[in-house]
């Protein structure tokens, strides 16, 4: 049986949004293999934070991203709030460019 591997995309700036991703991630586990960027990945604010110039950093979280993305057969979209977060629209852009079907998720009636 092939494993589905899944890019959750979501905003992750403030201590509910991290939390939120990290339960529903969780549950999408229970039956797949799951990228999340909090995670699994480097985090632009905690490089910067260890002193990585933020052009590097930044280049750094772009390159594992799209290198996840890539990887993964689906992308979850979180799709809350009044606006779509800049970065998940970037995400949703570009799994759609790669053919991968998106996934939106979305838990408040915005």
């Amino acid at each position: 049986m092939k494993t589905v591997n899944i890019y959750y995309a979501a905003p992750l700036f403030s201590p509910h949004d991290r939390a939120f991703n990290l339960e529903v991630a969780a549950m999408l586990e229970q039956g797949a293999s799951v990228f999340l960027p909090q995670r699994d990945g480097a985090l632009l604010a905690e490089m910067m934070a260890a002193g990585v110039p933020q052009i590097v950093a930044e280049r750094r979280v772009f390159a594992q991203d799209t290198a996840a993305m890539t990887k993964s057969n689906l992308l979850v979209a979180v799709l809350n709030g009044p606006g779509v977060d800049d970065g998940v629209a970037f995400e949703i852009g570009f799994m759609h460019a790669l053919g991968k079907p998106c996934v939106g998720l979305q838990t408040d009636v915005r």
